[in-house]
């Protein structure tokens, strides 16, 4: 048997940053109905590093010493309109638009510190779009309310709409008791893809649909039932989700032409899930204690 020892020296560092603010206007009009707008920013910042050393210990070789950095930034500004109206028999209507601007971009360096080996990637990943919503809230009778509402993104880098329509209803079956159900339909327009490295370490990372990635589609269907008193809620509620394009990327290595190649290859994937949520919640005073649990 030839046992030779290694020592593997592995340091891994992260360092996460995020700042942000907003500005926001209001007003109530004389007619009962109000106005907001808002203007927001947000930035946040990733970096990961991982030191990779192996040493044989009898002769006190280094086989190899790699530095792996991996940095992330998520960028976004807005600019938002909200309206609130007052209609009759206590019927309400809400719409309003406005813009946002994101910006994504990850940065990935792996350095030989023994030998010349160098790959520095980074791509970026920015879009912009305008929204409008509508959305009115009616009472048919007395103890059911319905919500319907839609809304339209206009994703300016593909020049593309993206239609979302929404409807939920509130049914109270007896004095503390209510039935609820909900369906839609929604885009995401800057979101997280899972990053793996070389180790089959699982890194989260955010990126903005563009021409280069596609918007992440879902279909929510959820209803349930619920228990509410003065000081005592407990709510029971399933769901089932669907999820298109999702988006996982790999460093991997692999031969062309029979050369090694190392890369970072991207995969995508759809999803679906369902389970059951339950919330419980117990008010003292000013106070409340509150439990939930995911069977999903």
């Amino acid at each position: 048997k030839n046992n030779i020892p290694f020592q593997i020296t592995l340091l891994s560092n992260e360092f996460n940053q995020q700042r942000g603010g907003s500005v926001y206007y209001g007003k109530k009009w004389s007619n009962g109905n109000n106005s907001v707008i808002t203007v927001t920013h947000s930035r946040f910042t990733k970096s990961t590093s991982d030191d990779l050393e192996t040493e044989n210990i009898r002769t006190g070789k280094i086989n190899n010493r790699n530095r792996d950095t991996l940095e992330n930034l998520a960028l976004e500004n807005s600019i938002r309109n909200e309206n609130t109206f007052t209609l009759l028999n206590g019927n309400q209507l809400e719409a309003g638009g406005g813009l946002y601007l994101n910006k994504t971009s990850i940065t990935a360096i792996n350095k030989g510190l023994l030998d010349s080996t160098l790959i520095d990637t980074t791509n970026t990943f920015q879009n912009s779009r305008l929204y409008s919503y509508i959305q009115e809230s009616i009472h048919p009778f007395k103890d059911l309310e319905i919500k319907a509402g839609f809304r339209v993104n206009f994703l300016l880098p593909v020049k593309k709409f993206f239609f979302e329509p929404r409807i939920s209803a509130s049914y109270k079956v007896a004095k503390n008791f209510k039935l609820n159900a909900a369906w839609g339909l929604y885009d995401q327009f800057i979101y997280k893809v899972a990053n793996v490295d070389r180790d089959q370490n699982y890194t989260y990372l955010w990126v903005t649909a563009s021409d280069k990635m596609p918007v992440l589609k879902a279909s929510h269907l959820v209803g349930g039932i619920g228990y509410f008193s003065d000081d005592f809620t407990v709510n029971f509620e399933g769901y089932y989700k669907t999820t298109r394009n999702l988006t996982r990327r790999v460093y991997q290595s692999r031969f062309i032409d029979s050369r090694l190649v190392n890369e970072v290859t991207t995969y995508w994937g759809d999803a679906k899930s369902y389970g059951l949520d339950v919330f419980v919640k117990k008010d003292f005073g000013r106070h409340s204690v509150w439990a939930s649990y995911s069977l999903s």
